[in-house]
């Protein structure tokens, strides 16, 4: 009885995702770095008024398929995550970047 969203991507997507990090000379600590996948293409267009925004330690970028959020603080204290959360809602999934690489590497396994 419970409904949720799952988001299928193959290895050339995947990949995109991965090499289009800008934020990786930024990121310390790869647990807190997020990736938030975007379904479609208006997810991406609700995201551009937090994009360029001060958040302080924080940082956001988005990229064609994801939205990048470095939270130093960590997820559950950051201003960035909250926001982009709210925007996009259910409409989304997010992963922190050792995660993201290890689901990767699985699609390069025969």
């Amino acid at each position: 009885g419970v409904a949720a969203r799952v988001f299928v991507l193959d290895r050339e997507e995947l990949t995109a995702i991965v090499e289009g990090n800008p934020l990786l000379g930024v990121a310390t600590a790869h647990a807190r770095l997020i990736v938030f996948l975007l379904g479609a293409a208006t997810q991406r267009d609700k995201l551009a008024a937090l994009d360029g925004r001060d958040w302080g330690c924080e940082r956001l970028a988005l990229g064609e398929r994801a939205a990048y959020v470095w939270c130093p603080e960590g997820m559950l204290d950051s201003t960035a995550a909250t926001a982009l959360g709210k925007l996009l809602g259910d409409g989304t999934t997010s992963r922190n970047w050792n995660t993201l690489l290890k689901l990767h590497a699985l699609c390069g396994e025969a």
